[in-house]
């Protein structure tokens, strides 16, 4: 018990701390303007009735592309940020604060879940909307698509990116050797 209520106050000095460093950093603008414009675009891929997009592997990768850069755009803020022209990782910035690794990237991967569900709701709602509009009909690619283009694959890849931030990749490659 006292151990999860340890791991809730990490989480509400975290939400306190990016309350306060969003308020005095404006790099998180640039970054979240950036990533509303790739998710926008994004967005109207998945718009599309999937009936209409005869879908092939470069349809999908394009949308993939723009769904994991605005994804990426908009986790950016949470791992690093720009002070006196210098890019800084925004664990140096938390060294001083009682936060665990693991609570850092719980807490980020809280907020890229929160932020990929709603999106995905946005896109399958758009997606069924003018699905039924254009064809009368819902068919089961029609919630897969913005499931796996517009929640798991960018989700899963920023996921990634969030939990070996840390690692160096000749570590990580070395362990397969």
């Amino acid at each position: 018990m006292e151990k999860k209520l340890y791991e809730k106050k990490q989480q509400q000095i975290l939400d306190a701390f990016f309350k306060e460093f969003f308020t005095w950093s404006a790099d998180n603008v640039g970054y979240w303007i950036v990533a509303g414009i790739f998710i926008f675009i994004h967005g109207i891929f998945l718009a599309f009735p999937y009936q209409m997009m005869g879908i092939e592997d470069s349809d999908i990768t394009l949308v993939q592309v723009f769904a994991y850069m605005g994804y990426f755009m908009y986790i950016t803020p949470y791992l690093h940020f720009t002070e006196k022209g210098r890019v800084i990782k925004l664990k140096e910035k938390l060294k001083y604060l009682p936060i665990s690794q693991k609570q850092l990237r719980l807490y980020r991967l809280r907020k890229l879940l929160i932020f990929s569900l709603k999106l995905f709701a946005v896109f399958l709602l758009l997606q069924l909307f003018f699905s039924l509009v254009a064809y009368h009909e819902i068919t089961l690619g029609n919630i897969l698509y913005p499931l796996l283009c517009g929640f798991v694959f960018p989700f899963a890849l920023n996921s990634i990116v969030i939990i070996f931030e840390n690692t160096d990749i000749l570590e990580f490659v070395s362990c397969f050797n």
